[in-house]
């Protein structure tokens, strides 16, 4: 950028984006025909001096992601932006972006469009009250390293703030609820695992208590119930293979499902129950739609927790959204 209008201009352009999409893309080194107009644009490995400026002058901030492309004609720089924390303003100034124009509007104006269009703020989008360094930086990095081989993401440098953003997961400086649920090294839940002699509760025989995320938990609660269940031995030629008397797949699809689907405030509370006849994973939350057990398999379920089903699926935790209880039925018939 070679001025002080075009970042005003280029600010103006995202802001406007952000407000009217959520999301936005900018081409640096392109006329408005469309053609490479040749322009002179910092080195790649100096881009900074083109998302300083940016970052400086939007609010709430946001974290761009800048490619540059080379060609005969002249290089071009792709700047990528994506948010859904507030209504963003660029120099103090409401931009909405409207017929290829960026117009200036106020925020009153902003926030019935907004309503209108998206709804209340979500649960899962709200303030959690946790900071940034309250993540579980192991956990999240690996949940992004997951979602890469599974094809859900992209394979680009990694960067905390910008997948944050991406999906979502941060409000400001802090934590969404939903992330802090999901990535939170605080211990934002507890689960209850015991181990019952007999078919009902009144006799138990093994009793603990853990904290922690999403993620852990659902690793606590696979690993106790797999201690817990028998286990027959098959052989193959002469290697023996240790077969659970219910598939880890099952169980871990389970698992995830019931974190999905439960209610999240001060009254959650998650459960597994290992008895000599049943297992049962229990948590806070109720159907939906109205339904009788025995059709439950052949309904597609609603999501409640539309940000935690997706992080949970791009982990490769779950099979597919509403299919839950079906691909564990398949699974079981299949035993």
């Amino acid at each position: 950028m070679q001025n002080e209008k075009d970042i005003e201009q280029a600010c103006a352009s995202l802001c406007g984006m952000l407000n009217r999409h959520q999301l936005g893309r900018i081409y640096l080194g392109v006329s408005k025909n469309g053609d490479i107009a040749g322009q002179r644009l910092p080195e790649e490995h100096k881009l900074y001096q083109i998302t300083r400026p940016i970052c400086r002058k939007i609010s709430p901030i946001i974290f761009p992601i800048v490619k540059k492309y080379y060609s005969n004609d002249g290089d071009v720089v792709s700047i990528q932006v994506s948010g859904r924390k507030s209504f963003y303003s660029a120099s103090s100034k409401y931009y909405m972006r409207i017929e290829n124009e960026n117009k200036i509007i106020n925020i009153n104006t902003l926030k019935k469009y907004h309503t209108a269009r998206f709804g209340p703020k979500q649960w899962e989008y709200q303030d959690s009250g946790e900071s940034i360094d309250d993540l579980d930086k192991t956990r999240f990095k690996k949940f992004y390293k997951e979602s890469i081989v599974s094809g859900y993401a992209r394979d680009e440098s990694y960067s905390k703030l910008c997948v944050l953003n991406d999906y979502n997961l941060i409000h400001y400086n802090n934590l969404t609820n939903a992330c802090n649920m999901l990535f939170g090294k605080n211990g934002p839940l507890s689960i209850k695992l015991a181990t019952y002699s007999i078919n009902n509760k009144s006799n138990c025989i093994d009793l603990k208590k853990e904290k922690g995320n999403i993620f852990e938990l659902i690793y606590l609660g696979e690993e106790y119930i797999i201690q817990h269940i028998f286990w027959r031995v098959e052989r193959d030629w002469i290697k023996r293979i240790d077969v659970p008397e219910i598939p880890v797949e099952i169980i871990r699809e389970l698992l995830a499902n019931s974190f999905i689907h439960t209610i999240y405030n001060s009254n959650t509370i998650h459960e597994i129950n290992i008895h000599p006849e049943k297992i049962v994973v229990y948590n806070y939350g109720q159907y939906i739609n109205d339904f009788s057990d025995t059709d439950i398999t052949k309904i597609q379920s609603s999501l409640r927790n539309e940000c935690i089903a997706k992080i949970m699926h791009l982990s490769i935790l779950t099979y597919d959204f509403g299919e839950c209880l079906t691909h564990i039925s398949t699974l079981c018939n299949q035993e």
